[in-house]
């Protein structure tokens, strides 16, 4: 089966056996999907992200998200690899490639939607990532309905949060000038700079009891 990502195409198994998953946005999704995932990167302090359904053994989370190592990624002797949920440039892709078949971002700014149906057809499972995009929506759709309000007000953070915006937040120029000023556990921060669609739900859970306040 040929799939396409932002480096091109590639064919990858019908069916993998073995699949590594480099982000946390592949992890998180191939896991909700039930890949067999062999390798995977651990989740800085708790090491399994606090959202996955199955929880991966220690020596299956060997890897390191921030530092990519080829030599350790193919001690899994994967016959696929994700890394839809990480930075790679040409180089790297190729270096990745030659262990396994690769699978990159969709584009350069690919939407959650985006990565997480070229991660379903990644793992053979087209169906189930549809699946969890339509909860997703509709989890967004819930929260919204539930906090009406909420359009328009402003928070801060050191760091853009894209799913933030997506909520109708807008980001203020500093933290005086914000409707709320956004603290949150490290797994949280991660999701709202990087969104999956396997994280929504659990996410917004975090959110609500601050977002409300300002709602």
């Amino acid at each position: 089966m040929t799939v396409k990502h932002a480096f091109g195409e590639v064919t990858v198994p019908k069916k993998p056996e073995r699949v590594v998953a480099l982000g946390w946005t592949d992890v998180a999704v191939a896991n909700r999907l039930d890949a067999p995932i062999a390798g995977a990167a651990r989740f800085p302090d708790s090491a399994n992200l606090p959202y996955v359904d199955a929880q991966l053994s220690q020596e299956v989370l060997g890897l390191d998200e921030a530092k990519i190592d080829p030599a350790k990624i193919a001690s899994y002797q994967p016959d696929l690899i994700l890394a839809v949920g990480v930075e790679l440039d040409a180089a790297r892709y190729g270096e990745l490639s030659k262990i396994a078949p690769t699978v990159a971002r969709p584009t350069e700014k690919s939407t959650m939607d985006e990565d997480a149906e070229l991660i379903g057809t990644a793992v053979g499972n087209p169906a189930g990532a549809r699946k969890l995009i339509d909860t997703a929506r509709t989890e967004l759709e819930g929260f919204r309905k539930d906090l009406p309000k909420l359009s328009g007000k402003s928070y801060f953070h050191a760091d853009a949060l894209p799913f933030l915006d997506s909520l109708g937040l807008r980001r203020a120029a500093d933290a005086g000038g914000a409707d709320v000023n956004l603290e949150a556990e490290p797994a949280v921060i991660q999701l709202l700079r990087q969104p999956n669609v396997a994280g929504v739900e659990w996410v917004l859970e975090q959110l609500k009891p601050t977002l409300r306040k300002i709602s």
